[in-house]
């Protein structure tokens, strides 16, 4: 029954083999899966799997690290404060006192071979493996950013150039990653930036434990990937970084398209981008890292020429074609084919013609040195055009590697010049190889990559059984039965001479004729391994039993991959380019060719020659470099990090078993359970096991408290025997204790179980405790809070009351401060309503009369409109009634004229009769006899009537009509002429009563003028009465009365612009139209000459009743002045607006509404006389009573009264000028002339 909510809680059967025991809890998350009870595969599994759920990504297993790709930034782990705890000048040397050791971490497996290294002086090597997506890049990536801060020597290696500047050794270490990556890697299926071939860093540090330099070596680049990667897949990542990162002048110069699919090469996988990847960026940081190294902007445009280059033979194009009667020939395909021919050959360098006759014809040597030139198809030419690109790319991808390396060296000479320590001491090598590969199809590749981890393997188990067994010697434990697997028999079938795999693919490749079907054929008969078997349904299949696994391989094309064989013309086309990339990169294979073949013959250019028995391999040179790994390996002391991939999917937090599992099998982390568990796995120091297990002892053993060798050797032997562990179950070692696999478990068990019930009992005795600790400080606090608080409450207490009584006195103050803003707010408020009220009122009582005055002027209006429309009534109802008379005296002209003209058809008619009889009494006198002839006479005479009564009735007829409709006609004239009759009637009686409104207005305004005038006479008369003779004789009063008469009088008409409110209403102070201007009045014109000479002294009146008379005459004759002024004013207004009406004076205004605002103006101005009448009279009734004497204004009557300008004056009652009567009428249209 298994428990727990996951999917696989329940009861299940399994059988007893696929059981096994699970370790304890503690044991579960173990950081080194060495020391756990049990070791088995779900054990493993289960404990990688919590790790990596908990981004406890590296776990031990032994002396190897196992590290999961976690697929996601785990920046936190590689900080500087994780380098300062790994650091080896951080941690102890010994095994006792010092703390426990850091968690599993790839610094620490660096830290570890650094250390060794300066210690020992001896080489170290990390070997990093796993499969494609494992992770082996950053691993390496990471182990060297440690190294390099770690022996980091802070000095700046630069060149004799300057090229590199700045940039120390260590700083050009880390850089190389970005251009081994670019040239190097690629985006398979399995992992988006997958190395292509195997590399070997070797890291030299002198005696202070600097950084001197490096050295790369490469193995076994893909170069099939070039020209065909498979589906899904990308070729490597420069061709895609050089089409989007170059710049303008380089697309020009190597015409690189920004789209990659342009180019055959890389159109065959379908595949451009990779997530989270920017091609551009990449290219930029390619560039850095090449300057970094040494490499200039000139040889770094030379790189990016070939490169393009290569990808340019890729669109070159081959037809077939039929030359001299035989079609087995080719050439290269017109267009776009000679087009990428012509491009490819400018940026190698070469002549285009000859590239295309290389690449077209092969020239083959006959025995008597005769030489032959033959045509190939296009099949072969395609296939040599590919064998090109490949050779052209792996020479570029060697030369790089190889200038890195002598940038180092440089760099190291360079260092050592400026003081650096140039004695190497020893060196560490990180070995970066793919891991082991099977697919659904498996080809040559992957049995020379699955080749290379067997050797690694082998290597791996020796050295692993080789520490165990160091170890158990040092401890002084007899372990013979312990063995380890090796795979020498795998290794055989591939390597062993005659009859291993790659030997018989080297013989294979000897014969001319030999195909892939004959190869295959001699697997299946000579190879007697138990590792290999053959496929009975499928001649060109064969498996081989690996280490990891059955691998199946498909024979298909072994024999061409294993050749990788350049035809000597196309390598003599790159010989000849005028280039010096080119002759480099051709020197570069020249020199790969000449090392391959220096042990069997001092021949040139062999690799250039037919296939012969002579002939290097891809095999043999594989097998001599691998060996060569081998060797340098065996020279170092190992640390092995195996890389794991959780899942296919790469993404972070799954974990598959099955793909994890079948990674452990392959990288051997297995194996190295499985030699663990076939001795003593799980191991302890002794005082570590006597601290871990020894307080499980029962009490009075005498084992308290003793912590010397002594007592925990005792201790430990007390443990053993108390828990009966049979004495082969565990062995004593010098320093440790050792258990077989699982012995530990039991007492981890019951350690766990005590500790529980310890830690529980010890919770409820310390809760026991604290609880009445607790009971007794808490009674204590609430007694003391309790007075503290008191005192509080009434200090808080006398505070408040205080702080009451004062706030009731501030509101008390502030409340009556209130009320009192309140109130005159209230006031102004009133007061301002009132304002506003009656400013209202006066607004609609001036409103109303507005509309007043305007309704006035609207009846004026609507009686000339009226009047007008009556007029054009009555003409149009005289043209209908002339229409009318006139359309009857033309029908009665029509009606006598036809009456006449009927008259003239009768007579006609008449005549005709006659002269018919006549004509007819002459013609048949003697012919016909008196009765027809009287027949036709009657016949002929009644035709004629018939004739004249059927035209008499049709001008009836047409009569009738003309009489009806001039009827109807007439009857709609008169209909009409009686409806404009009424209208103009109607408009009559509206203009008569306009008219009489207009009269009465007029009227009114005249005898208000007539009023206010007999009122001014009556006033002056007054005044001139009551002057005295002594008075009228003293020169200088009446002198000065006469000069303030005649200089006073400023006469200004104001014209004002009236707005809704009546409180503006005023006199104006702009003259109107037609004022004179002040002096050339006849008043001013006529002013005493002595007048200026008295104006500047002050006459002397020594009566105060003289000065008081002669003001009141100075402000009557005032008054009498602007009332004539204002009357002139007003009746030119009037005339000038008649004029304007009329037509006979041209000015841009509306006469209807200058009338009404002049009448408004007279209404103004009328108010303000009467005030100022008023004040005048006041002023007269100081002078004696005028009141009394004279009483109001108007009882003056009709008297005459007399002015000063006798040719103005008039008495009252007296006729007024006509002008000024009927200027407001003539205003209005109402008087003419």
């Amino acid at each position: 029954r298994l428990a727990g909510g996951s999917e696989y809680a329940g009861e299940h059967t399994f059988p007893t083999s696929a059981v096994f025991p699970a370790n304890p809890e503690t044991m579960r998350c173990a950081d080194d899966l060495a020391r756990m009870s049990h070791l088995n595969e779900p054990a493993v599994l289960r404990a990688l799997e919590d790790r990596y759920e908990t981004d406890a990504i590296y776990t031990s297993a032994g002396n190897v690290l196992i590290a999961v790709n976690p697929f996601k930034p785990m920046d936190a782990m590689y900080g500087e404060e994780q380098r300062a705890i790994y650091s080896v000048r951080h941690r102890g040397g010994s095994d006792d006192g010092t703390p426990p050791p850091p968690p599993p971490h790839v610094f620490a497996v660096a830290a570890r071979a650094y250390a060794e290294m300066t210690s020992k002086g001896k080489d170290q090597a990390l070997i990093v493996g796993g499969e494609s997506g494992a992770g082996k890049t950053e691993t390496t990536k990471i182990a060297m950013r440690y190294l390099a801060g770690v022996a980091g020597t802070g000095r700046a290696a630069g060149s004799g150039d300057g090229s590199r500047t700045g940039v120390g050794v260590e700083e050009r270490i880390l850089r190389v990653n970005p251009i081994l990556e670019s040239f190097g890697n690629a985006k398979t299926g399995r992992n988006d930036n997958s190395s292509r071939f195997g590399k070997l860093i070797d890291i030299d540090f002198n005696v202070d434990g600097a950084m001197l330099g490096a050295r790369i070596r490469t193995y076994l680049l893909e170069k099939s990937r070039v020209v065909a990667p498979t589906d899904g897949e990308r070729s490597y990542h420069v061709f895609y970084r050089l089409c989007a990162g170059a710049t303008t002048d380089e697309r020009a110069e190597l015409s690189v398209p920004r789209d990659p699919l342009e180019f055959e090469y890389l159109a065959k996988s379908g595949v451009v981008d990779v997530d989270g990847v920017d091609d551009e960026r990449e290219c930029d940081v390619l560039r850095d890292a090449l300057h970094a190294v040494g490499i200039d902007a000139l040889a770094q445009r030379e790189i990016f020429r070939v490169v393009a280059a290569v990808l340019w033979l890729g669109n070159v194009e081959f037809v077939d074609r039929e030359l001299d009667g035989e079609d087995d020939a080719c050439s290269v395909a017109p267009g776009e084919g000679t087009k990428a021919a012509s491009t490819a050959a400018r940026l190698l360098g070469v002549r285009a013609d000859a590239l295309c006759d290389a690449l077209c014809t092969r020239v083959m040597k006959l025995p008597g040195g005769e030489r032959v030139t033959a045509k190939l198809r296009a099949e072969r030419a395609e296939e040599g055009r590919d064998a090109l690109a490949k050779a052209i790319y792996s020479a570029l991808f060697d030369w790089l590697v190889a200038r890195i390396n002598a940038s180092f060296a440089d760099g190291g000479i360079n260092a050592g010049k400026n003081g650096g320590d140039r004695t190497k001491r020893a060196s560490i090598s990180i070995l970066d190889i793919y891991g082991f590969e099977f697919f659904e199809h498996n080809s040559f590749e992957q049995l020379c990559i699955n080749y290379a981890n067997e050797r690694l393997q082998a290597q791996f188990n020796r050295h692993l059984f080789k520490l165990e067994k160091e170890e158990y010697e040092r401890e002084g434990i007899d372990v013979g039965g312990v063995t380890f697997e090796d795979n020498q028999l795998c290794l055989d079938l591939i390597e062993q001479k005659p009859v291993g795999v790659l030997s018989l693919l080297d013989e294979q490749c000897a014969f001319p004729k030999a195909t892939d079907k004959t190869f295959a054929g001699k697997l299946a008969s000579e190879v007697k391994n138990p590792r290999f078997s053959a496929d009975k349904r499928d001649a060109m299949r064969f498996t081989v039993s690996h280490y990891a696994g059955d691998v199946a391989y498909d024979a298909g094309g072994w024999l061409d991959k294993n050749k990788d064989e350049l035809h000597p013309d196309l390598a003599a086309v790159v010989g000849d380019s005028d280039r010096s990339m080119t002759q480099a990169l051709f020197a570069v294979m020249r020199k790969a060719d000449d090392d391959a073949k220096t042990e069997r013959q001092n021949s040139l250019n062999s690799r250039f020659k037919k296939a012969g028995k002579g002939k290097d391999t891809v095999a043999k040179r594989f097998k001599t470099q691998l060996a060569s790994l081998v060797a340098r390996l065996d020279e170092c002391s190992p640390h092995f990090i195996r890389c794991v991939k959780p899942n296919a999917a790469l993404v972070p937090g799954e974990f598959d078993h099955s793909l994890v599992l079948s990674q452990l099998r392959c990288c051997g982390v297995l194996e190295v359970v499985r030699i663990a568990k076939a001795g003593f796995p799980t191991r302890f120091a002794r005082h570590e096991f006597a601290e871990r297990f020894g307080f499980l002892l029962p009490p009075g053993d005498g084992h308290e408290g003793r912590h010397d060798r002594s007592s925990s050797d005792a201790t430990c032997r007390a443990v053993l025997s108390h828990f009966g562990v049979p004495a082969g179950e565990y062995a004593f070692g010098k320093t440790k204790v050792f258990f077989r696999a699982g012995r530990v478990g039991a007492m981890e068990d019951v350690r766990q179980r005590t500790l529980a019930a310890t830690l529980v009992a010890q919770k409820h005795a310390r809760g026991r405790v604290v609880r009445a600790t607790f009971l007794r400080l808490r009674d204590a606090v609430i007694r003391v809070q309790a007075r503290v608080r008191g005192g509080w409450a009434r200090e808080a207490f006398r505070s408040r009351v205080g702080q009451t009584r004062a706030a009731i006195d501030v509101q008390r103050v502030f409340r009556g401060f209130m009320a009192r803003r309140v109130a005159a707010r209230e006031a102004i408020a009133i007061v301002t309503c009132q304002m506003a009220a009656r400013r209202w009122c006066l607004r609609r009582k001036r409103a109303r009369c507005a509309a007043s005055n305007a309704a006035k002027a609207r009846e004026a209006a609507e009686a000339a409109r009226a009047e007008a429309a009556a007029s054009k009534a009555a003409a149009e109802a005289r043209r209908i009634a002339e229409r009318a008379e006139t359309a009857a005296k033309e029908a009665a002209e029509r009606a006598v004229a036809e009456a006449e003209k009927a008259a003239r058809e009768e007579r006609r008619l008449a005549a005709a009769k006659e002269t018919a009889r006549v004509e007819a009494e002459a013609r048949v006198a003697g012919l016909v006899s008196p009765e027809r002839l009287d027949a036709a006479v009657r016949d002929a005479v009644a035709a004629a009537e018939a004739s004249a009564a059927k035209l008499a009735a049709a001008k009836e007829k047409e009569y009738a009509e003309a009489a009806a409709a001039f009827v109807d006609e007439t009857t709609e004239l008169k209909e009409e002429n009686e409806r404009l009759r009424r209208r103009l009637e109607t408009q009559t009686a509206l203009a008569e009563e306009s008219r009489q409104r207009l009269i009465a207005s007029e009227s009114e305004w005249s005898e208000e003028m007539a009023a206010l005038q007999t009122a001014l006479a009556a006033v002056r008369a007054s005044l001139e009465r009551r002057m005295t003779p002594d008075e009228a004789a003293a020169p200088g009063v009446r002198n000065d009365a006469a000069v303030k008469i005649a200089k006073k009088i400023d006469v200004v008409d104001e014209e004002e612009e009236y707005a809704d409110d009546a409180e503006a209403a005023g006199p104006s102070e702009a003259p109107s139209p037609g004022t004179p201007p002040q002096g050339d009045s006849p008043e001013h014109r006529r002013a005493p000459e002595g007048a200026a000479a008295a104006k500047g002294r002050k006459p002397p009146c020594a009566n105060p009743r003289a000065k008081k008379i002669a003001e009141a005459a100075t402000a009557v004759a005032s008054m009498q002045r602007e009332f004539e002024t204002r009357a002139q004013v007003f009746e030119d207004d009037a005339e000038f607006i008649v004029e304007v009406r009329e037509g006979s004076s041209d000015a841009d205004m509306n006469p209807e509404f200058e009338l009404r605002e002049l009448g408004a103006r007279f209404e103004t101005w009328k108010r303000d006389f009467k005030d100022r009448l008023k004040e005048t009279r006041a002023l007269l009734k100081q002078l004696d009573k005028f009141e009394e004497k004279y009483g109001e204004y108007g009882a003056y009557g009709d008297g005459a009264w007399a002015h000063d300008d006798k040719e103005n004056a008039v008495p009252y009652g007296a006729e007024r000028p006509k002008k000024f009567r009927w200027g407001i009428k003539r205003a209005l249209g109402l008087k003419k002339g």
